[in-house]
């Protein structure tokens, strides 16, 4: 172990990485998110810790949200706890900062109150962790409800949490906190979860940055909810996401959708339309959301898969286009669902590039396989389709179709 600034260097190869830097006043305790399974997947967050600040990183890559056993380090939330109060070691508390996004969001809040920190940034962060919603753990966890460990936080520490407005998930989390002297909550017109990406793309995150590194002033546009918004979305959010009663989803959010003016409860209502198979009601609040935010890709998704069902391909591949142009990260079940329009619509290049896409990635759809040989045998690239068929049987084995074309190509490339 060395010892230097009162921090106590002892890394855990992957999980947790130290950098001390001479006349660093601060230190950083930085939560990665649940899409960090090592160190070189944060390379996005290298101009955070470029600033003249001590820091700590840490992952949780089995992303138990920080509750679970974390390799090498500790069994579960109360010992990482003791783990990380060791590390930092009589580092002054007020001079340090808990930060993450999402999941890290959610860890940083927690550690960094628990640890008793000066700041806490988090941007969007689960407040309540159940099985049944999203940007959550699929199962159950100690500290799976932290609202009122944060609500009452201590004074001496300076929350700031940022989160997307556009997002019904952040809504359904973020709206049951009430700002406080301490504790400042600002929603982000136009940002998804991932608020950082909408940084990054209106180009403020180097600011961010430094604001979370350094403490150095920061601001961007936000918008106020309605203080009459709060409790229907909060209840729609449960009904919506624990109960899954579409109908009662429907009967909280439209008389107040219009005022609130957002993206995210016209996703909200579409889906529940979407679900109840009513795609005209659908369509239509998908169409409000993409008005009311042209960057919410789940308003645009959401619209695109109406569309399909409405039997309106040329019109989905669009929407699935500009869902694309906007979600975060690469996903596999979208780039199949775009390959697929554009396949139908005849656009059989492009559904090819998308398809290839979508093979790349650890989520993409099994029938991926059989749609990009059907592709290959309309460029006659008859050899290259049988691996694609023969990829698809390995998970369908019964699948009429694939072993049509399997015995068929294999006869022809052996005649």
């Amino acid at each position: 172990m060395l010892l230097k600034n009162h921090i106590i260097v002892n890394d855990v190869d992957g999980i947790l990485a130290t950098s001390i830097k001479d006349g660093a006043e601060r230190l950083l305790l930085y939560f990665g998110g649940a899409g960090a399974s090592n160190m070189a997947s944060m390379r996005g967050i290298a101009p955070l810790l470029a600033h003249k600040t001590n820091t700590i990183v840490l992952l949780d890559p089995n992303r138990g949200w920080y509750n679970l056993s974390i390799r090498g380090l500790s069994r579960d939330a109360d010992d990482l706890v003791e783990q990380l109060a060791k590390r930092i070691g009589s580092f002054p508390r007020h001079m340090i900062t808990a930060c993450g996004s999402s999941m890290g969001g959610y860890a940083a809040l927690l550690f960094g109150l628990k640890l008793g920190v000066g700041r806490i940034v988090a941007c969007a962060p689960q407040l309540m962790l159940d099985p049944r919603l999203p940007h959550a753990p699929k199962v159950p966890v100690k500290y799976d409800a932290i609202a009122s460990l944060v609500a009452n936080a201590p004074k001496d520490t300076q929350i700031d949490i940022w989160y997307g407005a556009e997002s019904f998930t952040d809504l359904y989390n973020l709206l049951r906190l009430k700002p406080r002297e301490n504790l400042n909550i600002h929603a982000v017109p136009g940002a998804m979860h991932n608020v950082l990406a909408t940084m990054k793309r209106r180009g403020e995150l180097p600011a961010f940055f430094k604001y979370a590194a350094m403490g150095k002033p920061f601001s961007t546009k936000t918008v106020k909810m309605p203080a009459a918004a709060t409790a229907p979305v909060t209840e729609a959010g449960h009904l919506f996401y624990v109960h899954k009663n579409y109908k009662a989803v429907i009967k909280t959010l439209e008389p107040i959708a219009d005022e609130v003016g957002l993206s995210a409860l016209y996703v909200a209502l579409g889906d529940s339309f979407s679900r109840l198979r009513d795609y005209e009601a659908a369509r239509s609040n998908f169409e409000r959301a993409v008005v009311c935010s042209h960057e919410n890709y789940d308003a645009h998704y959401g619209l695109g898969l109406v569309l399909e069902k409405l039997g309106k391909d040329r019109a989905a591949e669009t929407s699935f286009r500009k869902s694309q142009e906007f979600f975060p990260s690469r996903d596999g079940k979208r780039f199949a669902k775009l390959a697929s329009v554009q396949y139908r619509i005849g656009a059989i290049d492009d559904a090819m590039q998308n398809y290839s896409l979508a093979l790349e990635l650890t989520d993409c759809p099994s029938r991926v396989h059989y749609e990009m040989g059907l592709a290959l045998l309309q460029k006659k690239r008859h050899r290259e389709a049988l691996h694609h068929f023969e990829r698809h049987q390995d998970t369908h084995p019964s699948f009429k179709p694939t072993l049509t074309h399997i015995a068929r190509l294999r006869k022809e490339l052996n005649a």
